[in-house]
């Protein structure tokens, strides 16, 4: 295996940020020997390429740039699969636009999808609550997606509202207004609905 640039104390900063209270759990969860580790530490031992990916293997969030050069960060984010995947998402079909508006209209659209969720479960719990019947619940979940794609529209409309007025419409007096009232008058009526009032 091939020796990599290191020095002992970045295993000292890697124990710090990991948060590890000894050396032997270290060595417990990277499956390197306590011999091995002293001597990374005591800075009389070079780590192979295959010490620094146990290191890796037992705590991901180990920046491996900065395992070997110092480069970097200590730790970085860990991504799971789905995240990776929305990330993916958002650059190739968000971002890659270059179009600011659309990336404010999906940060608004993610806010109201996880908003949208939270009040659907709200208007389940209290249905099991009051023993509300099927079909009653159906059209209850009907009126809270419709009243949710609504509340989605007028704040999109809200959103394209000029701070100034266009050549071809001047200043239209009140617009925002109107469709802030519009969006209160709906956030009411979905807060009632989801109460089964």
């Amino acid at each position: 295996m091939e020796n990599v640039k290191y020095s002992g104390d970045m295993l000292k900063i890697l124990f710090k940020k990991l948060n590890m209270s000894t050396t032997a759990e270290f060595c417990k969860k990277t499956k390197i020997s306590r011999g091995l580790v002293d001597k990374l530490v005591a800075n009389k031992h070079n780590p192979r390429l295959d010490t620094l990916q146990k290191i890796k293997n037992a705590f991901p969030q180990t920046n491996m740039n900065w395992l070997i050069s110092g480069q970097g960060e200590v730790l970085e984010d860990v991504q799971d699969d789905d995240e990776v995947k929305l990330l993916e998402q958002y650059r190739s079909k968000i971002k890659s636009e270059a179009n600011q508006r659309l990336v404010e209209k999906f940060s608004i659209s993610v806010d109201y999808f996880v908003q949208d969720q939270i009040e659907m479960d709200e208007l389940e719990n209290n249905a099991t609550a009051q023993d509300v019947k099927d079909q009653d619940l159906m059209f209850f979940r009907m009126q809270l997606l419709l009243l949710q794609y609504r509340r989605r529209l007028v704040s999109d409309l809200l959103l394209q509202v000029p701070k100034r007025g266009t050549l071809i419409t001047g200043h239209i007096p009140g617009l925002k207004e109107k469709y802030s009232d519009l969006l209160d008058h709906l956030n009411n009526e979905i807060l009632k609905t989801v109460k089964l009032v």
